[in-house]
């Protein structure tokens, strides 16, 4: 981008955007001649990915400030105005994290909204993020927003929408919102201001608060329902400097349990995340500062969730092995699968089973499909994240089936529809707490009882990782590599993996950002095409499933494998060095200067 077409963007900037701090930074890059980086953070702007909108927080349309939420919620309110009549009647939920500028971005949005006579259900403080599309549900909103960036960095924030369903918003909704913000990027006279004193802003926690716990409690705690007693058990929890601490307290004390023993260095909300840069529970070495305090006072369970506490993990001690064994998603998810089986069971005894369904990803295991044949309920998979699940389960329910969890692999669970359709750290962190003080009241350990599940449907074993990648011609190059390497007629895909004297041939590839699919009739993909990202999915001839895709929030290659067999040792060497053949063949980490995952 030259010279003229960056001042021809810094003047815009300069005419719409009234913060100082702002402006002042796209004032100071000019006049230090940084043309290439304001063409970066001005020559595009942010669209809507994984249900909002996510970047850093600084200075242009491609970042988060106080100019692009505006301009993002003057869209979605005319949109919403557009989409619903009653809009101003039953109006919308506006919540946030702890996050640097959470605060200031939801009462900008709330401006907005009030601007146009929408009410606003606006939390007074803090909140996680399932208290959004649970005070849709309570209040019959049309539309939810929740500023958070999740698990990502300190530098970043993001705006996730919901709609009236309470779901994530997915295609065509997100594009109506995206064409309805470039029709509307004139500033409106709004200030945060606004908000203060204003009849049209109601108390969302006197909605959601007490009414989330209660609700929660009778849906899903064993001592509520049944009128069991549940043993007490020590277990120490970490927010990961989120919002999750007094939740989870009051979640734990709803379902009488024992009140977690806080990771004390790392409950209270701070933005800066002094003690985990990087905020996300899955990653590798997240959680040692939990499990050191966790050793020191004898405890044998840490349980966590992300900063904006919508994911949930724990992780347990082995006595025998001396070291901590963090369960991955697929594995939480299993043991979710089976506790709600039984517990659905114990409710509903002699009930059709085919009247029950669960759901995960299209990169989440398979075990529940292994349930489902053995048990008799329904499974179905969705494209990857939670928009697509909540809204299955949604449609689902229409169909007079009763989802009893949908979850992903990247430690998201939903625990039944009838709370909200979407992942929920609290509500989790409430049934693992319980499960656990059961399991271990029975002499039992998370491990074994896992293993025990594993044992009466058969062991699915899985290795899932990835790799950094910060240039998006590189993933291009990567994939159109990957799609030419074979010698086929019908198609040119990779068929045969050859690596240290091994070979894996490959069954079946399904790529969703072509749309082809060698195991259908008309070689067409059953789920939805995703040209704007890369989702290559290879079955074996061993049985293995692996899919390689792209993040839609962070810069990385992903992969997600899983292999079923007797023996677990076995299939878990087998899948491995199947990866790690794959991995080398297909990524070439080195040529293709890959950063290696954390930890």
């Amino acid at each position: 981008m030259n010279k003229d077409s960056v001042k021809k963007l810094v003047d815009e900037w300069l005419s719409l955007d009234k913060d100082p701090e702002t402006r002042a930074e796209i004032e100071n890059l000019w006049k230090e001649e940084k043309f290439e980086e304001l063409g970066k953070i001005l020559g595009k702007r942010m669209t809507f990915g994984t249900a909002g909108l996510r970047g850093p927080m600084r200075a242009g349309y491609a970042c988060m400030n106080n100019l692009t939420i505006q301009q993002a919620s003057q869209g979605l309110c005319m949109f919403v105005e557009k989409s619903f009549a009653n809009a101003k009647e039953k109006g919308v939920v506006i919540g946030h994290d702890a996050r640097h500028h959470s605060r200031t971005f939801a009462k900008i949005a709330s401006a907005v909204f009030i601007k146009r006579g929408i009410p606003v259900y606006l939390f007074p403080s803090i909140c996680a993020t399932p208290h959004v599309p649970f005070t849709i549900t309570q209040t019959g909103a049309v539309a939810g927003i929740m500023v958070t960036a999740s698990h990502n960095p300190k530098a970043d924030n993001g705006y996730k929408v919901y709609w009236a369903n309470s779901a994530q918003i997915v295609s065509p909704t997100d594009k109506h919102i995206q064409d309805s913000i470039l029709e509307n990027l004139q500033p409106w006279e709004v200030s945060e201001k606004d908000v203060d004193g204003s009849p049209l802003i109601r108390d969302a926690g006197a909605v959601c608060w007490e009414a989330y716990n209660k609700k929660v409690a009778a849906t899903l705690s064993k001592k509520v329902r049944f009128g069991r007693e549940i043993p007490q058990q020590k277990i120490l929890y970490t927010a990961m400097h989120g919002v999750g601490y007094g939740f989870v307290k009051d979640i734990f004390k709803a379902f009488g349990l024992l009140e977690p023993v806080p990771c004390d260095e790392q409950v209270q909300p701070d933005p800066n995340f002094p003690t985990a840069p990087f905020p996300n529970p899955e990653e590798k070495g997240t959680l040692n500062l939990a499990q050191a305090k966790a050793e020191s006072l004898g405890i044998p369970i840490v349980l966590a969730t992300d900063p904006d506490a919508d994911r949930c993990t724990f992780a347990e001690y082995q006595k025998d092995e001396k070291k901590w064994r963090r369960f991955t998603g697929d594995e939480i998810g299993a043991i979710f699968a089976y506790r709600q089986l039984t517990d659905w069971k114990e409710g509903h005894p002699n009930a059709d089973m085919s009247k029950v369904a669960m759901v995960n990803s299209a990169v989440s295991s398979r075990f529940i499909d292994v349930m489902g044949k053995k048990e008799g309920f329904v499974t179905a998979q969705t494209l990857t994240g939670f928009k697509w699940i909540g809204n299955k389960m949604l449609d689902l329910e229409k169909e007079g089936i009763e989802p009893l969890l949908g979850y992903e692999e990247a430690i998201g669970y939903c625990l039944g529809p009838h709370i909200i359709v979407d992942k929920d750290g609290i509500s989790a962190c409430g049934v693992a707490g319980e499960l656990i003080a059961l399991v271990y009241a029975e002499g039992k350990t998370m491990a074994q009882y896992l293993d025990e599940i594993y044992q009466k449907y058969g062991y699915t074993v899985s290795n899932n990782s990835y790799l950094y990648c910060y240039e998006p011609t590189t993933i291009t190059k990567i994939f159109n590599r990957i799609r030419s390497m074979g010698t086929g007629t019908e198609d040119k895909y990779l068929r045969v993996v050859e690596h240290g004297g091994k070979k894996w041939e490959v069954k079946d590839l399904r790529d969703l950002h072509t749309g082809y699919d060698s195991s259908t009739t008309d070689k067409k993909a059953t789920l939805p095409i995703q040209p704007d990202a890369e989702m290559l999915t290879y079955t074996f001839a061993n049985g293995a499933n692996v899919t390689l895709r792209t993040s839609g929030t962070e810069p990385k290659i992903k992969w997600y494998s899983e292999l079923s067999g007797a023996n677990r040792a076995e299939i878990q060497a087998e899948l491995d060095a199947l990866i790690a053949a794959l991995v080398e063949v297909c990524l070439q980490p080195k040529e293709n200067n890959l950063a290696a995952a954390l930890g």
